[in-house]
């Protein structure tokens, strides 16, 4: 449902603000109230935010991805309710290069975070240049490990695959067994994470993680990556590994 969500608000030419999931209430009111959203679509079950407060901001309308109809929240349009409605696509939004597609927000790690505004034409090319150096296809596999809140879930995996034609496996909360199944099942060609993912996942017995020939690339990016870890990505047969930094 996010996915949809997300391709739809493009589509419209609207702008998509992706939140973290993990945003409690006083870290994640500051993102949705200065980046001006109309609507929200969340897990409402699972959402610690101040509502009222939202209101008064100019929230208008609010679509709960986790629940069915009946029991959607008052005030809360359900998913299967928005999409028995009346919609035409039509045609998509006429954008221009520099509008604005994304707002992203920075970790915070220093001071608020800081909406950084991401642009149409920008994005295209920052994806198709970085898939053109690392021989992205439209015959890869990717793993999608990092959260779509961030600029290496949304970017370099969603929307990469989006515009290749890729395929992209999403799973849910792997342990690291799950995710050398998923590379196994899914004949995985590429993971792209930050290094906290490898290192959380990957220090366990290396009996226990397995890869097949299918998986040409490991992509480590977002945060340095120490001599350790790609020795180990190299041990575990993994045959290339890049690394990159780019700032939200």
């Amino acid at each position: 449902q996010w996915v949809v969500a997300a391709t739809a608000c493009w589509w419209s030419g609207c702008i998509l603000v992706p939140i973290s999931a993990r945003a409690k209430r006083l870290d994640g009111l500051p993102l949705v109230t200065g980046t001006n959203i109309k609507t929200l679509f969340a897990d409402y079950s699972a959402l610690d935010l101040d509502f009222e407060i939202l209101d008064q901001h100019g929230l208008v309308r609010r679509i709960d991805l986790g629940t069915s109809g009946e029991h959607a929240a008052e005030g809360v349009t359900s998913w299967e309710v928005m999409l028995a409605g009346d919609h035409s696509a039509g045609m998509p939004a006429r954008v221009a290069p520099d509008d604005i597609c994304e707002i992203l927000h920075t970790s915070g790690t220093t001071s608020e975070p800081k909406g950084v505004i991401k642009r149409h034409a920008q994005l295209i090319i920052n994806r198709s240049t970085n898939s053109i150096r690392r021989n992205f296809t439209s015959e890869d596999v990717l793993l999608g490990l990092p959260p779509f809140s961030h600029s290496l879930g949304l970017n370099g995996n969603l929307l990469r695959c989006l515009m290749l034609g890729a395929c992209l496996v999403i799973p849910d909360s792997p342990t690291p067994r799950d995710i050398a199944r998923l590379i196994n099942a899914h004949k995985i060609s590429v993971v792209n994470a930050p290094p906290s993912l490898f290192e959380t996942r990957l220090y366990i017995d290396p009996t226990e993680i397995t890869f097949t020939h299918n998986l040409r690339l490991v992509s480590v990016g977002s945060a340095s990556i120490t001599p350790q870890l790609i020795e180990l990505l190299y041990e575990r047969g993994i045959p290339q590994i890049t690394t990159g930094y780019g700032m939200t």
